[in-house]
Order: C-alpha cells, then structure tokens, then sequence
C-alpha cells in the first residue's frame, strides 16, 4: 500500500492556515487518483466551533473552484475544538475544558501519554460508545475515525 502523507513543517502552532490553503490541493489529488485513498485532515478549531471550521475547509473547495465536497467521498475530517492535545488528555480521562490551551501547560506530547490515549480511542473507536465523559468534539469525531481503513 503506497501512502501520501502531506504535513506541515510547522511543529509548534501555526498550522491552520496552512491546513485550509493545502486542503482543496489535496482533495483534488486525491479525486484524481484512481486507487482507494482517504483524505485525512487534521485541524483544530481554536476559537470557533467545530462546525465553523468544517463550514471554512468546505468553502475552501469552492474558492478553488472545485466541485462541492460530497458526503460520500472518502475525506475524513478531525477537529478538535481547540487543539489535539485536548483530546489527549480527555482519553487519559484527565478533566479538560474544551476551550481551554492545553498546548504549552500540559503533558499530552509524552510519547507514553499520546500512546495511551491512542489505545483509548481505537476501543472508542471500536466499541462506537464513548463513555458520558466524553467530550463534545472528540464524541462528534468519532464517525470520522471509523471511516479511517
């Protein structure tokens, strides 16, 4: 299995921007290709709401004048509320606000943190029913982890 992976060279913050310039370049790609591929984007929301973000890459497309994005096309849309590290520490079952930066403040880059919380989620994944815990963009996600083949 041959595997595009695109990622921004930026390590510590900054990435939006380049997320939803790159993101109607790479869905087009992948439209083009005749293999089965998913497009995988990752995107925080910082400070608007998950479906705001989602609204903002879906207008990107039509900016490129590429044709509407469809439900049924293989793109897999994963948005935390305001960065990734919120979700790694919630499937560490530490308490977390979703509003709140856990970037700088936290333990959610150990290896050993981010390894546990990925085995939390596969069992999310495959039991498909988080716990009351859970939090709202992370729960709203996980349709889309489970497109992930």
């Amino acid at each position: 299995m041959l595997k595009r992976i695109v990622a921004s060279r930026e390590q510590q913050g900054g990435n939006c921007r380049w997320v939803l310039d790159r993101f109607p370049i790479e869905l087009h790609a992948c439209r083009k290709r005749h293999a089965k591929t998913q497009l995988i984007v990752v995107i925080d929301a910082d400070f608007m709401t998950v479906d705001e973000r989602l609204t903002e890459l879906k207008e990107k497309v039509g900016e490129a004048k590429l044709e509407k994005l469809e439900p049924s096309e293989p793109v897999v849309f994963l948005i935390p509320k305001r960065n990734i590290e919120t979700w790694i520490l919630a499937l560490n079952e530490e308490e977390v606000f979703e509003d709140e930066d856990y970037k700088k403040k936290s333990k959610a880059t150990d290896r050993s943190v981010i390894n546990s919380a990925a085995a939390k989620l596969h069992d999310l994944i495959l039991n498909k029913a988080p716990d009351h815990n859970c939090i709202a963009s992370l729960r709203s996600s996980l349709p889309e982890w489970q497109k992930i083949s």
